[in-house]
Formats: structure tokens, sequence, C-alpha cells
């Protein structure tokens, strides 16, 4: 015979315990705590959000990402996409518990040898490790090589340039302004009389440069 118990709105209602993705069970190795890292497979684009909901349970991981870069209304943009896709991963100090990631969504699998989860070593991580320092080296020089280009770019009032295009291309004159994307400039003729101009940005080098 089934009994019912009779529960009223606002009852609490007991659970089960809630499980955790790790389990109590410390990883040892010889006898001593270790850690371990596994490849993880994540959902497209997820890779960043697995990492955080990892990161929430004391788990670090990581994604190798590459940088990329698009025009967007004429700004260059920065940004990163992973060196490979849905694949990101994390180092484990308790078991896992690979149906509780897997149900939470927070990964879609692990990689496996036959059914045996893989186990990376420190030197496969140093070099996946490796691949997003280099990226951040890569990137950096790049941002130092693009600021010491827009400084000898830049123009300022009193330096000399030479303009390249138009009817007065191969004359030396000095910047006495610039605007928007306009040059203003004036040089002493021949005779001594001063002349005045302006010019588009494009049609002027600094001289050094050209």
């Amino acid at each position: 015979m089934t009994k019912y118990t009779e529960l009223q709105i606002g009852d609490a209602v007991p659970l089960g315990a809630v499980r955790g993705v790790l389990t109590n069970e410390r990883i040892m190795r010889g006898g001593v705590p270790a850690s371990v890292w596994h490849p993880l497979r994540v959902a497209p684009g997820k890779e960043r959000a697995a990492i955080a909901s990892l990161a929430r349970d004391k788990v670090t991981a990581f994604c190798p990402m590459d940088d990329r870069e698009r025009v967007h209304r004429g700004q260059r943009i920065t940004y990163q996409v992973p060196h490979v896709s849905q694949i990101i991963y994390a180092k484990f100090q308790h078991r896992p518990r690979w149906d509780v990631l897997q149900e939470r969504r927070i990964i879609t699998g692990v990689m496996c040898i036959g059914e045996r989860p893989v186990v990376l070593g420190r030197d496969t991580i140093r070099i996946l490790r490796g691949l997003t320092e280099r990226a951040g080296k890569m990137v950096a020089r790049a941002d130092r090589v693009k600021a010491a280009r827009d400084e000898m770019m830049r123009l300022n009032a009193g330096d000399e340039v030479e303009i390249v295009g138009g009817p007065m291309a191969g004359f030396r004159v000095q910047v006495t302004g610039h605007k928007a994307g306009l040059v203003w400039w004036n040089m002493l003729a021949e005779n001594g009389m001063p002349i005045t101009g302006q010019v588009s940005r494009d049609g002027v080098v600094k001289v050094g440069l050209a």
C-alpha cells in the first residue's frame, strides 16, 4: 500500500544531496596528492563560458587563442578566436564527475583513448600554454610597431614634407597646420615671396620617409 504525504503550498520539500562536478576523492600519485590535465570538448563558441564555470569550482582551465583583425566602420579591431575550436584543457586535483559536467552543459565530453580519458603531460601543457603566450607577445610587438609608425607619420606644425601628387609634386614645403585629413603648408618662392596652400594628408610624405 502506497503512503502519501499531504503537502500544502509553501511547504518545504526535502531534496536529495546535490552532486557537484567534483568528488571528494583526491587524485594521488605514489601516495602523494597530484593533479592531472584532461582535454575537454565544449559546445561551439562556449570555450570562455566553460572555463569560467570550471573556475567557480576551483578547476584551472585554459584555451589557446589566436588573434584576428577586422575593420569595422574604418576602425581596425583585434579579437581572439580559439586555436582549436571546441577544445579546452582543464587541471583536476579531485576526481571529476563527467556526467554532472555534461548534465550542466559545462562540457559536451572528454577526449578518450578507448574508455579512458586522455591525460596530458606537463610538456604538452607547456607547449599549449606557449601558443597563447606567443600570440600575446606578437600582439604586443605589433602594437609597438604600429605606435612607432603612427608617431613617424604624425604631422606637426613646422615639419618639412614633400608633396607627392598634383602640379606641386616633388616640392618640399613646411607644415603650418592640419585638420580633418587636410594639411596646410607654406614655402618661399625663388623670388622670396611666400606661397601657401593645402593638400590632403595622403598627398604629402614627411621628409626622411619619402
